[in-house]
């Protein structure tokens, strides 16, 4: 179902909303009408990748696990170079 694109009133996506996101989820794209005039699109969600910030907040909310001896110092260099402003060109 892949690139297939579904046409329907917002009638009748409403009727059925739990299949019409299956046929997303699937890959299809879905052009919802009122009146014969396109109001919206309902496709599938792109996942957006994670900030530098953003994964040491999940690493620093998961419990104590035993790292490489050189693990510490690593992320204290990473955190200092966080909170100076100096990011790498990745982040």
């Amino acid at each position: 179902m892949k690139n297939r694109i579904l046409r329907l009133t917002a009638t009748d996506a409403a009727r059925d909303f739990s299949r019409l996101l299956d046929r997303v989820e699937a890959g299809a794209e879905a052009v919802i009408e009122r009146h014969s005039e396109p109001v919206a699109i309902i496709g599938p969600a792109i996942a957006a990748p994670r900030k530098v910030s953003e994964c040491l907040a999940v690493a620093f909310a998961q419990p104590p696990s035993i790292p490489d001896p050189d693990f510490a110092r690593d992320m204290e260099e990473v955190i200092k170079a966080y909170s100076t402003g100096e990011l790498a060109s990745w982040d």
